[in-house]
């Protein structure tokens, strides 16, 4: 992802007309690329816009902290599929075990026979 190039945004006051000020400024707070310079989670409990849901008292701690090492791996096209495919089946096992590349083989390639109309039919007969 980081090797992509830098494309503007569109802004979410266009995508989301209806949407509060606060929740605005939230989501471009928790959406920016950079975890370094993203709002943790803490900072986001403690938004305006979740002033009502946020509990100082009662709020759940994770065991330990989750780790992004993966990121850093350079993927190639065909790695990052592959990767794709595996949470897919994560979320769908009943699903084909092969990427449907594979799967439908033969399906864009051009048929060995070809099925002629009844029309085409009589029009080559009368030949």
């Amino acid at each position: 992802m980081k090797n992509q190039p830098m494309r503007p945004g569109v802004p979410f006051v266009k995508l989301f007309p209806k949407a509060s000020p606060e929740a605005i400024d939230l989501l471009q707070s928790m959406l920016v690329f950079d975890p370094a310079k993203r709002i943790s989670v803490e900072e986001a409990l403690e938004h305006p816009y979740l002033a009502s849901l946020h509990n100082l008292e009662d709020e759940p701690v994770a065991d330990s902290a989750f780790s992004f090492d993966f990121e850093k791996e350079d993927l190639t096209e065909s790695r990052l599929k592959e990767l794709i495919f595996e949470e897919i089946l994560k979320i769908h096992p009943d699903a084909p075990r092969s990427p449907l590349k594979k799967h439908h083989a033969g399906l864009n390639s051009p048929p060995t026979e070809q099925v002629l109309s009844p029309s085409m039919t009589r029009s080559h007969a009368q030949d």
